[in-house]
């Protein structure tokens, strides 16, 4: 993965998709990152990571993920989306 790559971040709460920073010791750190959520009309984003957090957050670390890998085009197209406000 290099910088600037879409990636999803499995945790044990679910999947966080976002545009890879870095990795360290304290884990991913990912700019605007969004949670996948099923609803009624399917699958979607989050507008943030948790209920109590800030809407649309800009940057997260995740320090507890099983792993993390690159998003598939569909769900890119999607975050970008989501994101940026644009329809691509």
């Amino acid at each position: 993965m290099k910088k600037g790559d879409i990636v999803v971040a499995m945790t044990m709460a679910g999947e966080i998709v976002g545009k890879y920073v870095r990795e360290s010791e304290s884990g991913i750190t990912l700019e605007d990152p969004r949670t996948l959520v099923q609803g009624q009309e399917g699958v979607g984003f989050a507008k943030g990571l948790c209920m109590s957090g800030k809407l649309d957050p800009k940057i997260a670390t995740i320090a507890n993920y099983v792993f993390v890998t690159e998003c598939s085009d569909g769900f890119e197209k999607a975050w970008r989306q989501a994101t940026s406000g644009l329809i691509i």
